[in-house]
């Protein structure tokens, strides 16, 4: 169909729910709008999942979050005057 874009899922339905309908719809499943726009699958999807937080609620970097960056990887931002 041409589409690009990014979902945002919370929660373990991201997983029961969504996972599975995704991989139907790439495998060309015939359900839905599918059948209307005559979809024959095609395409694909990453599901990413987030880490820990870099910062804790009080704006002060996590340590064990820290501690799992892996080597060289790019600067994410500034946070008072700190890089991180």
């Amino acid at each position: 169909m041409g589409r690009r874009w990014i979902g945002i899922e919370m929660g373990e339905h991201a997983v029961t729910h969504c996972l599975p309908r995704l991989r139907k719809v790439v495998e060309g499943e015939r359900g839905g709008i599918s059948t209307a726009v005559n979809w024959q699958g095609g395409g694909g999807f990453q599901l990413l999942q987030p880490g820990a937080p870099l910062f804790g609620e009080d704006g002060d970097k996590t340590g064990a979050a820290l501690a799992t960056l892996p080597p060289g990887m790019p600067l994410l931002g500034i946070h008072e005057g700190t890089a991180c």
